[in-house]
């Protein structure tokens, strides 16, 4: 449901949630969740274009692979025949008024530490993905 994430680092950063696609699965080998929302401190979203930011949350066999993290935009999350998916997201320009301009893509699977991008911008993926701050789940 819409509402607040606090950031795992205990800092006042919060993540405002506004929309939700559930593709949680607690049967398959990977799922994931996405969130529509913006940065914020405890009390209300900052409300700025640059605090707009969309979550992504992975799971492995119906447990979290991580906390959620977070991209400029996800574009769109395809199953993978072989059980994994392919991440399509965008991130802002040089300036916040750009808008979304870079485009990229990734595919992912689980493995057993979490989930790993094997395909595309995999560095990319990793950059968002590995960033040492999520927001919690709970």
């Amino acid at each position: 449901a819409p509402g607040r994430m606090p950031a795992d680092n205990g800092s006042d950063n919060n993540y405002w949630i506004e929309d939700i696609d559930n593709q949680y699965d607690p049967c398959a080998e990977l799922s994931w969740i996405t969130f529509k929302g913006s940065l914020g401190n405890a009390d209300r979203p900052q409300g700025t274009a640059a605090s707009i930011a969309d979550g992504l949350a992975l799971y492995v066999n119906g447990e979290p692979a991580s906390e959620v993290k977070l991209f400029g935009r996800i574009d769109q999350v395809t199953p993978l025949e072989n059980g994994g998916a392919t991440i399509a997201w965008s991130e802002r320009g040089q300036y916040t008024a750009d808008g979304f301009t870079n485009h990229y893509s990734a595919d992912i699977r689980a493995t057993h530490s979490g989930v790993e991008a094997f395909a595309g911008d995999t560095e990319k993926f990793n950059e968002s993905w590995n960033y040492p701050v999520g927001y919690l789940l709970n």
